[in-house]
């Protein structure tokens, strides 16, 4: 039997505010001229933290916040001094709750929920055709590359790995179990 990775939880994150406060007191624009682009992050994110969807659509949603995180990280100081919003997460096989004001945290966790997401998805194909076999080892695939950025990253920016889901030898299980289900599904 496949395996699918449950998505990370994390809880509702205040972007509006702090985002907001930050274009007032440093643009000449008034800040009413990002009410959509601030609008639609805090809706994605919200999305992104309570659906249960296991679809393609979903997937264009982590890419499109992923974006925007890495639009923010270069243009925003958001940490603890600066900017201030706090990202929580849980890890993902336990119940610890970690909160950081990093926004590459945020970035990282989102990543990993976008990769748990393509292993859901493989796990919806059917695996009885020639195209269901092949999309589903596409998806782990993709899952095994997501992980393996991660563990890449993280080994570069080790303070950003906050919870054990995140260790480098837990994103290296992960990316092997992946790669294992994708050559799986062509020897069923």
């Amino acid at each position: 039997e496949m395996l699918s990775i449950e998505t990370k939880q994390t809880d509702k994150a205040d972007l509006d505010g702090p985002l907001r406060k930050f274009i007032k007191e440093n643009f000449q624009s008034s800040s009413d001229t990002f009410n959509e682009p601030l609008k639609e992050l805090t809706n994605l994110r919200e999305k992104l933290r309570t659906t249960t969807d296991k679809n393609e659509a979903l997937v264009t949603l982590y890419q499109r916040y992923l974006a925007y995180l890495n639009s923010l990280e270069t243009r925003v100081p958001i940490n603890e001094t600066d900017v201030r919003i706090n990202f929580v997460w849980y890890d993902a096989f336990k119940s610890k709750r970690i909160g950081s004001y990093n926004p590459r945290y945020e970035r990282i966790c989102t990543m990993f929920n976008l990769a748990c997401v393509m292993s859901q998805i493989s796990l919806l194909q059917n695996r009885t055709n020639p195209e269901g076999i092949k999309n589903a080892a596409h998806y782990y695939q993709k899952a095994a590359g997501i992980f393996e950025q991660i563990n890449t990253e993280l080994q570069k920016r080790p303070d950003v790995a906050l919870t054990e889901d995140l260790s480098a030898s837990v994103l290296q299980m992960l990316i092997d179990l992946m790669l294992a289900q994708a050559q799986e599904c062509f020897y069923e």
